[in-house]
């Protein structure tokens, strides 16, 4: 056998016990991160509020970086897809500009919508999730009041819209922006999901019928995550679909951080995560090979830390803003008992 191939063998499963001895890393991490936190609320809310900004950042970072590969793997040309799907895309833009243009853009739900951009602005300017209800304006200078709470939602919806406010400046309006780039990107996709089944005309005719929803166009057109979260559930479904065509670990890892992204927006939509993953346990697709080659299995566990930390302070009435006839604190594990 030639010697470079002994070589490159040798390094190969060099690079596989790494990956797994990483794995084992990052895991017990996570372990010891929630045995500290754990054992006191009061580090448990502050690494809550002070990490949460960074473990978001590092989230979305990483799966770019994902997403780039796969690409490269599969040697995706930008301009040859443009080129074949551009009907989609201006389909897709057209319907999402209309109806910005024709229904009103304002708040619906200010108890949701305006405490998600109090959460943007708190990682703008201070990169920590305190969700400021009250403060005072002297000399200039914003001084938010000890009555700040906990934010009961997701933090991946509120970290873009802090992107935004660092490009272009904080305004309350920079939401309606994302939202409308995500709604476009939503219609896209739903694009891509249909047209291999039913062709370019049928692809435009479904982005039609689910435009054609009012609640679609309310929540398209307000401060709400909605559009966002529904934007990662199509994405979710497409890094499904390629991951059962193509059962690989670059296609695998895709799907699992695109989960993870979508458990990060709404608290519900964890359950994706979980049913994807028990289904494709029981299936066989998942194989243990997957977890030698890639270290970010085990570091996709310190991304569940923020929803880990916020249902624990919240259920435990760490928030001194929860009145004692809230739903947060009535849902104890007592109770069903």
């Amino acid at each position: 056998m030639p010697l470079d191939s002994l070589e490159n063998k040798a390094l190969e499963k060099n690079c596989c016990l790494s990956a797994i001895i990483l794995n084992f890393l990052f895991l017990g991490i996570f372990i010891g991160i929630l045995l500290v936190t754990f054992h006191d609320h009061s580090w448990m809310q502050k690494a809550f509020t002070y990490s949460t900004y960074y473990i978001i950042f590092a989230l979305t970072v990483i799966w770019l970086i994902s997403l780039i590969n796969l690409c490269r793997n599969r040697q995706f040309n930008l301009l040859v897809f443009v080129r074949q799907h551009w009907k989609g895309l201006l389909a897709s833009f057209l319907l999402a500009s209309i109806i910005f243009i024709s229904v009103p853009k304002y708040f619906r739900v200010l108890s949701d919508e305006t405490n998600l951009l109090s959460v943007s602005k708190s990682m703008t300017y201070y990169k920590n999730v305190e969700n400021i209800t009250e403060g005072r304006w002297y000399y200039e200078v914003f001084w938010p009041t000890p009555t700040t709470g906990i934010e009961k939602r997701p933090f991946l919806f509120p970290f873009f819209t802090s992107l935004l406010h660092v490009f272009l400046g904080y305004r309350v309006e920079n939401v309606f922006i994302l939202n409308f780039f995500a709604f476009w990107v939503m219609l896209f996709l739903l694009y891509i999901a249909t047209f291999y089944s039913l062709g370019a005309l049928g692809a435009i005719s479904a982005l039609i019928l689910v435009g054609a929803q009012p609640i679609i166009a309310l929540s398209a057109t307000s401060g709400s995550f909605e559009i966002f979260n529904f934007l990662f559930i199509i994405a979710s479904f497409l890094a499904l679909k390629g991951f059962l065509n193509d059962p690989k670990h670059n296609t695998f890892i895709v799907l699992v951080l695109t989960l993870v992204m979508l458990a990060n927006i709404r608290y519900e939509s964890v359950i994706f995560f979980i049913m994807t993953m028990v289904v494709l346990l029981s299936t066989g697709y998942i194989k243990p090979r997957f977890f030698s080659q890639s270290f970010l299995y085990g570091l996709s566990f310190l991304f569940f830390l923020p929803l880990i930390w916020q249902r624990v302070l919240l259920i435990s009435g760490s928030d001194p803003n929860l009145v004692d006839g809230s739903w947060i604190k009535a849902f104890r594990f007592e109770n069903f008992l």
